[in-house]
């Protein structure tokens, strides 16, 4: 088996990892998909898989690019395995992609059972369905601290994935607390947090440190708008890290997110 992937995803998708360990796969790496000369490096590295009879993994970060190329191979006569960690209902080029991806006949990992009904019920039935969740990938972090101060957010900082509200509801519940945000993002909104909420931005981080950082803190924060069917329905790898490391969470979420908190005894 072959695990295809770009460095951005490798580096900061614990997920893609564990697939290399789980299906003991040979890696190809691109090392950039996000710009034009590099997706042309990208294409001109993947002809080496022409001969390939082995099944490919799929896991390229950017999701329109990811489908194409598991197009390609399937043209090539490839057996192709697809892993779709979103239901990309929000982008027409990869939903329309999925709608004919029946014709591919691909092996599709997902996050979870309750993504696979979804996932079935909106695009088509897989040949074989592989969930890979996030408590499959990370120990319980061993040495957490003691004294547990502060919220944190770990995760992408960007106006579309917006912070607000749920930042304004954990500074209105714990007015004294510190917040710290970890992550890459746009530095324009960042700095609107970090002024508007008295928020400290903490810079990147890698995803193999993630537990370890929110060990420190007694809460962590979470949100996801009710803006498509995705984020309804969400399956975030951010719930099993918080809980791994023993935080209790702030979600703002209308949905069954919350509620699953609620029932688990997680929420914060």
């Amino acid at each position: 088996m072959i695990l295809l992937t770009d460095q951005l995803a490798y580096d900061n998708t614990a997920t893609i990892n564990k697939i290399l360990e789980l299906y003991h796969t040979d890696l190809l790496l691109f090392k950039d998909v996000r710009s034009f000369s590099g997706l042309i490096r990208s294409l001109f590295s993947g002809l080496k898989l022409r001969h390939q009879k082995d099944v490919i993994f799929c896991a390229i970060g950017q999701p329109e690019i990811n489908l194409l190329t598991s197009v390609c191979l399937f043209l090539l006569g490839k057996k192709v395995a697809l892993y779709l960690p979103e239901l990309y209902d929000n982008r027409w080029l990869a939903r329309l992609i999925l709608k004919y991806g029946k014709l591919l006949s691909p092996i599709v990992i997902l996050p979870s059972r309750e993504r696979e009904k979804i996932f079935c019920a909106k695009y088509f039935i897989p040949k074989k369905t592989i969930i890979l969740t996030n408590d499959a990938y990370q120990d319980t972090y061993k040495h957490a601290c003691e004294i547990r101060e502060g919220i944190v957010y770990t995760g992408v900082i960007f106006p579309s994935r917006p912070l607000d509200r749920a930042i304004q509801l954990a500074r209105k519940t714990y007015p004294e607390s510190n917040i710290d945000l970890y992550g890459k993002g746009d530095m324009e909104y960042i700095e609107h947090l970090c002024r508007t909420y008295k928020c400290r931005y903490m810079g990147q981080y890698m995803m193999r440190d993630e537990v370890s950082i929110i060990s420190k803190y007694k809460f962590g924060i979470i949100s996801y708008p009710m803006d498509s069917l995705n984020n309804a329905f969400c399956a975030p790898n951010k719930v099993i890290s918080y809980e791994m490391a023993g935080a209790k969470i702030i979600c703002d979420s209308p949905n069954n997110l919350r509620l699953s908190l609620k029932i688990k005894g997680l929420l914060g």
